[in-house]
C-alpha cells in the first residue's frame, strides 16, 4: 500500500486518545484494507475531506472528542459549586443550611421555568384533554403528569416561583379562585411588544374607608397600574366605614383581580413572611398606618420601584401624575354597581358616574350644558363620559361658591385646537391650560395627528385632558345656518389665529381674548393665548 506518512499523522490525530470508540477505528482499518491511496497534496482527502466532490465524510471523531471536551467543562464548574457550599458550611453551619435552602429554591425555580413555556401556551389548571397537539400520545409522553394535572399546590409553586407572587397571596388567590384570572394578565402582559421590563410586576392595593374614598383609590391604582405597566390586585378591606364584600356591591369583571379581606386585624391577606424569598422583590408602602407623608409619596414614582412589585395600603386617591382623575374616571366608569345596590352606590359617591346610556350622557351635556352637537359628534363615547363628570364637578363647585370669577353661574369648556409641530402645540396647550383654570372651565384639548407631529397626545402625555383626536368641523365654525340648526351654539365663542384658513386676523401677536362668563370657547392656534389671565410665568408654570 502506498502509505503517506502526513495523512498517517492526520488519522491518528482525529482519533480519540483514550478509549477509541469502535466506529472510528473501524473505519480507518478498512481504509487501510481497501488500499485507499492518499494525495500527497491535501493530507485529510481520505478521512474527512474529498475536494472533487466537495463534501466531508467520516467526521465522527471529532464531534466524539468535542462533546467531551464539553463534559469535562460541566464536570469541572459542578465541582466548584459544590466545594464553594462545603466552603461556606465550614464556615457556619447557619449559613450552610440557608445556602442549602437557596440552591433548593433555585433548582425548583428552574423547574417551573421549564414549564413556563407550556404554561403561557395554556391557562393554567388546563388538564390533558386541553393542550393541543396533533399527537396526543406523544405529547402525554413527554410533559411531566404534574403539568398534564395541575393541581391547587402545583399552581401556589408556579405562580411563586415564576412570578415572585407570595406564597400567603398565591394561596388566598387559591381560596377565592382568582389565580388562573391573575396568571392570564401575567402572561398577556408579559407577551407585549412594547414591554422593557424582562419580568412582568404587580401593583397589589388594599383599600379602605368609605365608599366614596375606596372606589377614588381603586381608581387611581388601575390607572397608576395601567400607565406602569403593571398587573393590579385589588384587596378590598371591610372595615367599619364600609362592611358590604366588593361582590354584594358591583357584578364581577373578568378582566379585574379582586380579593376579599373578611378580618384584616384577624387574618390579614397581605402578611409579610422573612422566610420567604419572593418577598425580597416587594415594596412596602402604607398609607393607613403612617398617613399621607411626603416622604411615602415619593416612593410612589416608578423610577424608584423600578423592577420591584408594590404593595400599598390606602384608604383615598393615590396622589401621583400616572394617576390623573381623568384616567381615574376612566378606570372606574368600567364598573357596574348591581341593581340592588345602584341607588345607594350612586348616592354614597362623589362626582363617580358608572357605567351609564350613552344617550343620556349625550342628551345632559347638550341640553343641561349647552355643549354643541358639532363637538358631541367628534367625541368618543368615553370623551362624552369624561366631559359630563367633569362639568358636573365645575358645577357643584360653581354651586358651593368656590370660583375664582363671581359672575361665574354655568359650568361651561374651554376647546384649544393646538397646531403645528409639537414646541407650537405645548405653547398654545400651556396658555390654554391657565386660562381654563383661572375663568373656571373644563379644558378639552384637540389634537389631531399631521405631518408636523405624528402622533397623539396619550404618545406623549399622561395628563387627565378630555383629548378628541379627531376634529371633523372645518371654519368657520358658527354660522348663521349652523346656529339655525343648533340654537346651542350661541353660547360659543370661536376664534382662529391660523392665518391660512383665517383672512380676517392681521397677527397671532397681536390678539388679546377677553373673558365671556357663562360661555363655551373655542380658539384653534399654534402660539400663546394672549389675555388678562396668561402671563409669561403662568405659561411657563403650567407646562
Amino acid at each position: 500500500m502506498d502509505a503517506n506518512p502526513t495523512s498517517d499523522k492526520a488519522d491518528k490525530a482525529l482519533a480519540p486518545e483514550n478509549g477509541d470508540s469502535a466506529s472510528s477505528v473501524s473505519s480507518i482499518s478498512n481504509m487501510e484494507n481497501n488500499n485507499v491511496k492518499t494525495s500527497p497534496q491535501v493530507s485529510l482527502s481520505s478521512s474527512m475531506y474529498d475536494r472533487e466532490n466537495e463534501h466531508f465524510h467520516d467526521a465522527k471523531p471529532v464531534y466524539i472528542y468535542v462533546d467531551r471536551d464539553k463534559h469535562k467543562w460541566r464536570v469541572f464548574f459542578a465541582g466548584i459549586m459544590v466545594v464553594s457550599l462545603v466552603i461556606m458550611g465550614l464556615h457556619s453551619d447557619r449559613e450552610f443550611r440557608s445556602s442549602l435552602q437557596r440552591a433548593s429554591d433555585t433548582m425548583s425555580r428552574t423547574v417551573a421555568s421549564a414549564t413556563h413555556a407550556i404554561l403561557s401556551r395554556t391557562p393554567l389548571g388546563s388538564s390533558k384533554d386541553h393542550i393541543e397537539d396533533e399527537d396526543e400520545d406523544e405529547t402525554s409522553a413527554d410533559l411531566p403528569p404534574s403539568i398534564l394535572d395541575l393541581d391547587s399546590d402545583y399552581k401556589v409553586r408556579a405562580t411563586h416561583d415564576i412570578f415572585e407572587v407570595p406564597y400567603s397571596l398565591a394561596r388566598e388567590l387559591v381560596k377565592q379562585n382568582m389565580l388562573d384570572r391573575l396568571f392570564t394578565k401575567l402572561r398577556d402582559n408579559q407577551r407585549m411588544p412594547n414591554k422593557a421590563e424582562r419580568r412582568t410586576r404587580l401593583l397589589v392595593v388594599q383599600v379602605s374607608n368609605s365608599l366614596n374614598n375606596r372606589l377614588w383609590a381603586m381608581g387611581s391604582a388601575l390607572a397608576y397600574a395601567r400607565n406602569t405597566m403593571r398587573v393590579p390586585v385589588i384587596l378590598w378591606e371591610r372595615d367599619s366605614f364600609f362592611y358590604p364584600r366588593f361582590r354584594d356591591v358591583f357584578r364581577d369583571r373578568e378582566d379585574l383581580v379582586v380579593l376579599e379581606v373578611e378580618r384584616q386585624k384577624e387574618s390579614p391577606v397581605w402578611s409579610p413572611d422573612l422566610e420567604d424569598w419572593a418577598f425580597l422583590s416587594w415594596s412596602h408602602i402604607d398609607f393607613v398606618t403612617f398617613g399621607n407623608s411626603p416622604s411615602l409619596e415619593k416612593l410612589l414614582d416608578p423610577v424608584y420601584n423600578l423592577g420591584k412589585h408594590m404593595f400599598i395600603r390606602t384608604g383615598q386617591m393615590l396622589n401621583s401624575k400616572y394617576s390623573p382623575e381623568l384616567s381615574v374616571r376612566h378606570a372606574l366608569s368600567k364598573l357596574e354597581p348591581k341593581q340592588v345596590s345602584i341607588n345607594q352606590v350612586r348616592e354614597m359617591t362623589n362626582t363617580l358616574r358608572f357605567t351609564t346610556k350613552d344617550e343620556e350622557v349625550t342628551h345632559g351635556l347638550h341640553y343641561q350644558y349647552q355643549v354643541p352637537w358639532l363637538f358631541l359628534h367628534s367625541m368618543s363615547v368615553n370623551n362624552r363620559m369624561d366631559l359630563l363628570d367633569q362639568l358636573s364637578a365645575m358645577q357643584k363647585k360653581i354651586d358651593a361658591g368656590n370660583v375664582t370669577i363671581a359672575s361665574t353661574k354655568h359650568a361651561r369648556a374651554f376647546f384649544v385646537h393646538c397646531q403645528y409641530g409639537l414646541g407650537n402645540r405645548m405653547r398654545a396647550l400651556g396658555s390654554a391650560m391657565v386660562f381654563a383654570q383661572r375663568t373656571d372651565r373644563v379644558l378639552v384639548v384637540i389634537w389631531e395627528k399631521d405631518f408636523h407631529v405624528d402622533g397623539l397626545f396619550g404618545d406623549f402625555f399622561v395628563n387627565g385632558f378630555v383629548v378628541i383626536n379627531s376634529f371633523a368641523p372645518q371654519w368657520p365654525i358658527k354660522t348663521d345656518k349652523a346656529v339655525r340648526m343648533d340654537s346651542s351654539l350661541q353660547s360659543l365663542e370661536t376664534f382662529n389665529l391660523m392665518r391660512k384658513e383665517n383672512k380676517k386676523i392681521r397677527s397671532a401677536a397681536e390678539f388679546h381674548m377677553r373673558h365671556k362668563p357663562n360661555t363655551h370657547i373655542y380658539i384653534k392656534t399654534a402660539y400663546v393665548i394672549k389675555s388678562a389671565y396668561t402671563g409669561s410665568d403662568s405659561v411657563k408654570k403650567a407646562r
